[in-house]
Parts: C-alpha cells; sequence; structure tokens
C-alpha cells in the first residue's frame, strides 16, 4: 500500500479507502455493514473528520470500518493518532463557520437580534405579570370573591344546627333484652 519512494506514511482514510477497493465493495456497501452514513465513509476515506463529533467518535467509525473490511484496527487507529490531536471527549463547539446565536457566532451582523437578551426581557414580563395577578384584588379565582356569576347555581344559606330537646326529668327505662334460645 505504501511504496519505498514515499516518506508519508499511509493515513487511516487512505488504508482504509484501499481495503475498500481490494474487496470490491462500494461505500454504500460498507454503510450497511457498520451503520455508518455514507457520506461519513466517504470524507473519513479522505482523511476529513470534522463531521465525525470528535476524536472518540471518529475512532469507533474507523475501528468499526476496519473490522468491517478484515482489517487489524491497530495500524488504521495508529495512523489517524499519528495526525491528530487526542482529545478524550466529543467537540462541544460549532464547526468554525456556523452561527450559533447564543454564543455571538461568527456570522453576527452589526445590529443582528440578541437572542440571549430577549429571553431575559422575556422572563421579566412573565414575571411581572404574575405579580401583578397575585397582588390586585379581585383577580383570584370565581369561588373567593363572595359574588357568583350568572348562570352558576347559588349557594343554599347555612342552616342552623337542629334544636336539642330538653333534658326531661322523668327516668329512663332500661332496654329490655330477651334471653337467646339456641
Amino acid at each position: 500500500m505504501q511504496s519505498v519512494d514515499d516518506p508519508q506514511p499511509a493515513s487511516a482514510g487512505s488504508l482504509l479507502a484501499a481495503a475498500r477497493r481490494e474487496r470490491n465493495l462500494t461505500i454504500d456497501e460498507v454503510s450497511e455493514r457498520t451503520r455508518v452514513r455514507a457520506s461519513l465513509i466517504d470524507q473519513i476515506e479522505r482523511d476529513d473528520y470534522s463531521r465525525c463529533g470528535g476524536t472518540v467518535y471518529a475512532r469507533g467509525h474507523l475501528r468499526s470500518i476496519a473490522t468491517s473490511l478484515g482489517l487489524d484496527p491497530g495500524p488504521v487507529l495508529a495512523a489517524y493518532d499519528a495526525s491528530h490531536e487526542a482529545l478524550t471527549g466529543p467537540v462541544l463547539g460549532a464547526p468554525p463557520g456556523e452561527f450559533d446565536p447564543l454564543r455571538g457566532g461568527t456570522r453576527r451582523r452589526r445590529g443582528g437580534f440578541r437572542w440571549g437578551t430577549a429571553m431575559i426581557v422575556s422572563l421579566a414580563a412573565v414575571c411581572l405579570i404574575a405579580v401583578i395577578a397575585l397582588l390586585v384584588p379581585g383577580s383570584g379565582s370565581a369561588g373567593s370573591s363572595g359574588s357568583t356569576r350568572q348562570g352558576d347555581a347559588a349557594a343554599p344559606p347555612p342552616t342552623a344546627p337542629a334544636p336539642t330537646a330538653a333534658p326531661s326529668s322523668a327516668p329512663v327505662p332500661a332496654p329490655t333484652t330477651s334471653p337467646r334460645r339456641g
């Protein structure tokens, strides 16, 4: 795969592309085997790892593609590591040139819309409305105002407790029980 005159070691992408061509496979066939998008495999074969999501994901894709092609993933990963910065996690920032309104993306125009300011103003307005609703009299629920709306059934007037009979001075006869017959 590498000629004696070539001082540059083979890249990970070129190793995978050569192995795929030796096995007469298309990129789509490798994609079906690995479940890696065909467009991403094409970029990886050109040593473009910008859409992999970071070093961890790029290494995972390289390992999966190499294994599906019957290659030992070790040399492919070594070729990748030799030409790339070793990062342990995914890339969290937007790629250069992409617009991110919350971070003040690179395409911000002078006088452009400021999302952060709009969110703060909206939150303040909602809080102000909530405070007003709590403080203004008569803005509570209909049940607490004491008045009834038209169509509501009027509540029955409260009833006084039933008067109890005055205790009599007559003796109360004791209850009688009949003996059980069994």
